[in-house]
């Protein structure tokens, strides 16, 4: 649903209500997933690797190239 939410946004509108259902949908999803992690005996990923500072700020730093790098595609690929 992120996807759909981030590849159709622009054609849709950041605004339009298929946009916002689609993202809307993606956070609801996070969240029954990590509710899921924190009350299943062997989650998928373990919530103690969360808290090691070091993991989690490479964590947020790959997240952060990966979606740079990914809006950077578009422009020099389109030509």
């Amino acid at each position: 649903m992120l996807a759909l939410g981030l590849v159709r946004g622009p054609d849709w509108g950041w605004a339009d209500a298929r946009t916002l259902g689609s993202l809307a949908a993606a956070a609801v999803g996070l969240a029954v997933f990590w509710a899921r992690c924190l009350s299943h005996p062997s989650p998928v990923i373990d919530p103690d690797l969360v808290r090691i500072r070091s993991f989690a700020l490479a964590n947020v730093a790959t997240v952060l190239y990966a979606a740079a790098f990914a809006a950077f595609l578009p422009r020099t690929c389109s030509s």
